[in-house]
């Protein structure tokens, strides 16, 4: 994980790839040109009297392959053999020439994640920027900090693409992207928007920081990323889902949850909607849920909600007298 800490951890061979598309980028740049699946050419070293040499995606990953000799490599040893050097010179050109120094210094570097299955957002390109006023006019309220959005894999975006495509994003727009580290998936979001306020590739059924939990005695669930950012500064345990969905609760899920703690507890939205999705899992799982309270509707639907109008102190005293806290 990539967090705010001053800690530098060196990069290996999988991080070096995961920065730069699965080593797409790698090939690009000291070829020249733009690769692809169906690119074929001379191959870059030695003689080669036909086009032989190319590109495959794999498990995250570009190879090449020389069909003439069958020899196969990732984007390392790609430098490796284009500029006659050792394997570890090949990763040090590499991070000199992209500037990757380190973990720390790639907080503001952009994260490709590459889908496994089909989605209909199945590339996302986000590349990211420090936190602007606008950045911080949207957590300021809530008393979070970019730091301590670093620390739950929460970044500010400047430039996007989906399916290799560029997304629009306005001068004065704010947009996020949550990183699903252990998947290396994402999760963008464009508060200011009406429609299509998220774009992802992570599973429907995903649950966010799962894999940073351990077992608890109670569990908070939150129907999104901008909610727990905001618990997490009164209480440690929580998750996240995709969405609101009932359906995303599958038996594989519930198992999970339950692994967790043996007191999870939903905190989804306060509207009719939400209060009815809780009803309705909690009262299947044997789970408890809460809300905040309904007479603050239509204003207050949330936790994000709650703590910029009355403040984290105010949250934390609610949800003691609720015993969840």
């Amino acid at each position: 994980m990539i967090t705010g800490n001053v800690r530098q951890e060196a990069l290996t061979v999988e991080d070096l790839l995961y920065y730069t598309s699965g080593g797409k980028e790698i090939y690009e740049m000291y070829l020249g040109k733009q690769v692809n699946s169906r690119t074929i050419m001379k191959r870059p070293w030695g003689s080669d009297n036909h086009p032989s040499w190319g590109v495959f995606f794999k498990d995250d990953v570009w190879l090449w392959k020389d069909q003439a000799t069958e020899e196969v490599g990732n984007a390392v040893a790609f430098v490796q053999k284009l500029y006659d050097i050792s394997y570890k010179e090949a990763i040090d050109k590499i991070k000199g020439d992209f500037g990757l120094g380190d973990k720390q210094s790639l907080k503001d570097r952009h994260y490709v994640i590459q889908a496994s299955e089909p989605k209909k957002y199945a590339h996302i390109t986000a590349k990211t920027i420090r936190f602007k006023e606008r950045h911080h006019s949207f957590w300021n309220p809530v008393e979070v900090t970019e730091d301590w959005c670093k620390k739950y894999d929460c970044y500010a975006v400047k430039e996007l693409a989906i399916n290799r495509k560029r997304v629009h994003i306005g001068e004065n727009e704010t947009v996020f992207v949550y990183l699903a580290d252990d998947i290396k998936k994402v999760k963008v979001y464009f508060p200011e928007r009406r429609d299509m306020r998220f774009r992802t590739n992570a599973p429907s059924d995903y649950l966010w920081e799962a894999h940073r939990v351990e077992c608890c005695n109670r569990l908070a669930i939150h129907k999104s990323m901008k909610d727990l950012i905001t618990f997490a500064q009164i209480f440690p345990y929580n998750i996240a889902t995709q969405n609101e969905s009932i359906k995303l609760f599958n038996e594989e899920v519930v198992s999970k949850i339950n692994t967790l703690s043996p007191d999870p507890w939903l905190f989804y939205g306060s509207d009719p909607d939400g209060v009815k999705k809780c009803t309705e899992v909690t009262k299947i799982n044997g789970w408890k849920y809460i809300n905040t309270p309904s007479a603050m509707l239509p204003a207050i639907n949330d936790v994000y909600g709650y703590v910029k109008q009355h403040g984290l102190k105010k949250l934390e005293e609610f949800c003691k007298q609720k015993h969840l806290i």
